[in-house]
């Protein structure tokens, strides 16, 4: 197994660049210019010339820049992130599917059902409830452009909603969460699956 890992460059992504090295051939991807990680390189997610090259060989995505691509306080720092997190997942998924790649994993936020009450027990049946940011519109709209794609049937995506780090949920948990999603088999003629992913707190049923 040949594993493109996004945002690779954060403490997630190295997080989960650690804990798979050693089962399987990860390619490490950021948007930082340099990164300690080793084979780690900087690949521009919105072009599709950058992704296509980074994609070569490989037969598996972890997609995390979804869960850690936060909204700075410039102008438009907004407007940016909800491009940067969209247009980022449509390329890749696009890309993905003419490298025949056989699955995505794709790393989003619990945050996005907070909407809920807190005395409802929430699983992932439920929709979607985001808050109207652009820190909770981010995941929900990588985990639309990702479910459209994949009702093709062209590529098979495994999302997973972690919730945060640290509180919710541990980072072996997280890294043992990614391992089942890139493995598991999936139910035939369905290429779409989501599951929530916490082990304390209102999210863990």
């Amino acid at each position: 197994m040949k594993v493109l890992l996004t945002a690779a460059d954060s403490d997630l992504g190295e997080i989960i660049n650690n804990g798979l090295c050693d089962i399987s051939t990860i390619r490490p991807v950021g948007m930082s210019e340099s990164s300690t990680i080793q084979g780690y390189e900087c690949v521009n997610l919105l072009s599709s010339e950058g992704v296509n090259r980074s994609l070569l060989g490989i037969s598996h995505i972890i997609h995390v820049l979804p869960y850690v691509a936060r909204c700075d306080n410039s102008k438009d720092g907004e407007n940016n992130l909800l491009d940067l997190v969209a247009r980022s997942t449509f390329v890749l998924a696009k890309a993905a599917i003419e490298a025949s790649v056989t699955r995505l994993v794709l790393v989003s936020r619990l945050d996005i059902m907070r909407g809920y009450d807190e005395s409802y027990a929430v699983d992932s049946t439920w929709q979607p409830r985001p808050g109207a940011d652009a820190n909770s519109m981010a995941p929900h709209m990588a985990e639309l452009v990702c479910r459209e794609i994949a009702r093709t049937g062209k590529i098979s995506v495994s999302a997973l909603r972690l919730g945060t780090l640290g509180i919710e949920i541990e980072p072996s948990e997280v890294v043992n969460a990614v391992q089942i999603a890139l493995t598991e088999p999936l139910t035939e003629n369905y290429h779409w699956t989501l599951k929530h992913v916490a082990s304390r707190g209102r999210f863990a049923l």
